[in-house]
């Protein structure tokens, strides 16, 4: 079965791209709520927030008692770490 990935992901792929090349300058930064993180990830929500308790992902910047946000460019970065590593184990 082939994955669908949603409007909302393609544009939020699209743009993290346009960060890691350089094309926004380092101007303009997009924030994510766990919800979005996880689905850009292809993990469940509370994947992503066991991820973050044990450290395999940064705790985010609380915005509110309720409210975390990551940024886009931190998780795309987290992405390349977990590309390289999932590299290095398969022969």
């Amino acid at each position: 079965m082939a994955n669908v990935i949603s409007p909302a992901i393609q544009k939020q792929a699209l743009f993290a791209h346009k960060v890691l090349s350089g094309e926004t300058n380092g101007k303009l930064e997009t924030f994510l709520r766990a919800k979005e993180v996880a689905a850009l990830l292809g993990i469940g929500v509370s994947s992503w927030w066991r991820w973050t308790s044990i450290g395999k992902a940064s705790k985010g910047i609380r915005l509110g008692s309720r409210t975390t946000v990551w940024r886009l460019s931190e998780i795309m970065e987290l992405v390349a770490r977990l590309e390289n590593v999932s590299k290095e184990v398969r022969p």
